[in-house]
């Protein structure tokens, strides 16, 4: 079994994932003052410590509606600042999961 969590670019930043002061701050009162964002992080950090499962996690930026899948880029960790985000269609972060599902990885190529 593998588990796809969808979490958003703004959760548990993990250690090597350098964040500035502001982002810093803003990522600890959403921890603490937003019960949803608490709760991610702590899924999110449950399967990093506490799983033997295989898991994924699916970090889409700014969702957007569109019609059609388009093409996309995955990337292994946030690109940008969380104050400066690229737009995710909705259709394309379903269309990733899908694909994952079934084919059980995907390159980031």
């Amino acid at each position: 079994a593998k588990v796809i969590l969808m979490n958003n670019t703004v959760g548990a930043r993990l250690e090597e994932e350098a964040v500035s002061w502001s982002e810093w701050t803003t990522l600890l009162l959403l921890r603490y003052g937003m019960t949803p964002h608490y709760d991610n992080e702590a899924a999110q950090g449950y399967l990093y410590l506490d799983t033997p499962c295989p898991f994924v996690i699916v970090r889409p930026d700014s969702l957007i509606d569109e019609e059609e899948v388009t093409e996309y880029t995955l990337y292994d960790a946030p690109p940008r600042s969380i104050f400066d985000g690229l737009t995710t269609s909705r259709i394309n972060v379903a269309a990733f999961m899908t694909r994952l599902a079934v084919e059980g990885s995907l390159s980031l190529s």
